[in-house]
């Protein structure tokens, strides 16, 4: 017994893990199936200021970080550092009372309700009854949910252009007297009814894919990651849109009505002709 208690008391209790600028290259970072394992003794030395930003970037090139034995407050301060270094949605999850703190800091929290309590689940955004529920509050619901909203977005964005431009478009004609095109009743209630139904069919029914096809097919879900479904070139489309529409909207009947009033005028100059000369 007396070997084994040497080498026992020959390992350090503390495993440090520090970094220096010089032995750090980003161009090494070989992003395939490393994995970081730190405690919390040498976390104190990665979040130290100097040192933050390059063990988020080592972090982020690994597959998977394991931080054990930390505090909640290191919980936190990992949260936020990946928020300001990354620019990134985060999201945390956590079963018990010191992931309060991390599942606060985080943009999303999820809470899972089990044997330590429910501070965790009552401080998250969002609660589950066990781990493996997340795949499908990701994958379906929270794709099918940044897909809505999105779609919503660019048809928001399209039926209010369509709706105030034609004011403008009726500006050059009533000589910029501040006159509107539409009744007031009708401008007050067109958000209201007139264009309420799409909008909460969308949030309501819209699917892309079924879910099953969310699960099996992970890579729907890479979209979000980018932005591909709304972002400044889909803002200008949406615009664009609602501009050409409203040019549409308001020149055709326009034209029409004009036109008519052009024909009644020449009729009935052509009749008081005719009286006069009889």
């Amino acid at each position: 017994m007396q070997p084994s208690s040497k080498i026992h008391n020959s390992v350090p209790a503390v495993s440090i893990v520090t970094f220096s600028e010089s032995d750090y290259n980003k161009e090494d970072i070989v992003t395939t199936d490393y994995a970081l394992v730190m405690n919390g003794h040498s976390l104190v030395h990665a979040l130290n200021p100097r040192l933050e930003k390059l063990f988020v970037e080592v972090s982020t090139s690994c597959k998977s970080v394991i931080c054990c034995r930390v505090t909640p407050l290191q919980k936190a301060m990992v949260v936020e550092i990946v928020k300001k270094h990354r620019k990134v949605v985060t999201l945390a999850i956590g079963d018990g009372a010191n992931d309060v703190s991390m599942i606060k800091a985080a943009h999303i929290g999820v809470g899972i309700s089990g044997q330590e309590g429910n501070q965790a689940m009552l401080a998250s955004d969002y609660s589950l009854a066990q781990f493996r529920f997340l795949e499908r509050l990701l994958l379906v619901h929270g794709r099918w949910s940044y897909y809505r909203m999105c779609k919503f977005l660019r048809y928001f964005f399209y039926k209010n252009f369509a709706f105030t431009i034609c004011h403008f478009w009726f500006a050059f004609f009533c000589g910029f007297r501040a006159q509107t095109v539409f009744d007031p009743m009708f401008i007050a209630i067109y958000n209201l009814f007139y264009t309420s139904l799409p909008v909460l069919a969308i949030g309501v029914f819209d699917q892309d894919v079924s879910e099953e096809s969310s699960l099996l097919y992970p890579q729907l879900y890479t979209p979000g990651h980018s932005n591909l479904f709304f972002n400044k070139t889909e803002f200008l489309r949406s615009a664009l849109h609602g501009f050409f529409a409203s040019l549409i909207v308001f020149i055709v009947p326009y034209v029409s009505k004009f036109g008519k009033f052009v024909e009644k005028i020449e009729s009935t100059d052509f009749d008081v002709v005719c009286a006069k000369d009889r």
